[in-house]
């Protein structure tokens, strides 16, 4: 017979079974990752496990290794990269202490807006506290809050932030997956081999195979004058360099195979940057795209009139609109070489049979929402 534990007179296998049920939800920092980039991602009015550690105490230990399946590292210390290792260095020893690595699926850095003092300084350290946590805990999934030029200097690439002031938006968000075998404490003592590619930036850290990055919103441009001539500050632009030859010179993210791509109202000129960056992920595999606001959103900025500002709503869905139809093209056109097989769209408010149906010829939409290249899932039957 099971014996009674603490945890409110229950047989422990029953004690683990609950506790296992209530770790089982997404946490915020993945479950809200679709949504506009703020420090609010990382927020959530649901902790039930915290709730039951509190009315439990007793059963402290069990509900704790199952708390952290995300850790949070927020540099609060300004330009003190001293005191900002000393934090993270705690938090791994915490984790080191209660047994926790194995526990740890994903680990999110939130980098506070504020001006680099001191040229390279802030990157040398954002990207020192970031290998040392793939170091101590490395995780599956590396998420990434900060403005799009901290993660250009992360990454070393060059963001241009000629048009910034167009867009009113000061973070992104940049998530990076690798498979379950590299990742836990048995790797992370050792050198994970990347293959091909760099391996003093943050790409080259670790065999990443997938990618999500969230540019979020572009309705503010909408505003400005003549906006169809304004550039999307973003790390997939090549920073005024032939884009195609950028990429590939780098060979960034080789082993990427899917990859996920949040921008709400975005510039058709972007889409040229989209296009020639999936062009340089040689192993992908699925897309997955969105361009309008999550159905789950806290706020539809499209029905919110300071967010939409001076903006014609209507340019906004005729950019989207013409955005689809330059990526169906451009998948057309490269899509029937390498492994790429599947694209799938999480905006249910877009005509798509109108839009994409006429042009992707030799895809099918196996689902709503979802188009499969038709020689390709033929030839794996």
């Amino acid at each position: 017979m099971a014996q009674a534990s603490s945890f409110g007179g229950l047989p422990a296998e029953t004690a683990q079974q609950i506790v296992g049920y209530l770790a089982k939800e997404e946490p915020c920092s993945v479950k809200n990752l679709p949504q506009e980039p703020s420090i609010c991602l990382l927020e959530s009015d649901q902790k039930p496990l915290k709730n039951l550690s509190l009315t439990f105490f007793s059963f402290l230990f069990q509900i704790l290794r199952c708390s952290f399946s995300v850790l949070t590292a927020e540099s609060t210390q300004g330009n003190n990269a001293d005191e900002c290792l000393k934090d993270l260095y705690a938090l791994s020893r915490f984790v080191a202490r209660y047994r926790l690595a194995r526990k740890v699926r994903g680990l999110t850095f939130f980098f506070p807006v504020q001006t680099d003092i001191g040229g390279h300084y802030l990157h040398d350290f954002r990207f020192k506290l970031l290998a040392f946590a793939l170091g101590e805990i490395n995780p599956e999934r590396l998420t990434i809050i900060a403005a799009a030029a901290v993660l250009g200097k992360i990454g070393q690439l060059h963001v241009d932030e000629h048009d910034t002031w167009a867009f009113g938006k000061k973070i992104h968000v940049l998530s990076l997956r690798q498979p379950r075998e590299v990742a836990g404490p048995s790797a992370s003592t050792r050198r994970i081999s990347t293959g091909p590619g760099p391996c003093d930036c943050l790409y080259g850290l670790r065999p990443w195979t997938g990618t999500t990055i969230n540019e979020g919103s572009c309705l503010a441009a909408y505003s400005t004058y003549e906006y169809y001539h304004k550039m999307t500050p973003s790390i997939i632009r090549g920073g005024g360099l032939p884009r195609p030859l950028f990429l590939e010179k780098q060979k960034l993210l080789p082993h990427v195979t899917n990859f996920e791509y949040v921008a709400i109202c975005p510039l058709p000129n972007h889409m040229y940057d989209l296009s020639h960056l999936l062009r340089c992920l040689p192993s992908l595999v699925s897309l997955v795209t969105q361009f309008t606001p999550a159905g789950n959103a806290p706020r539809d900025i499209l029905e919110d009139k300071e967010a939409l500002g001076k903006a014609n709503i209507s340019d906004f869905w005729m950019e989207s609109t013409q955005a689809y139809e330059m990526l169906a093209k451009d998948l057309m056109i490269w899509s029937g070489q390498g492994n790429f097989r599947q694209w799938r769209s999480t905006d249910d408010r877009i005509e798509f049979d109108e839009i994409v149906g006429p042009i992707l010829v030799g895809w099918e939409m196996r689902e709503p929402l979802v188009w499969e290249r038709v020689d390709v899932a033929h030839d794996d039957r």
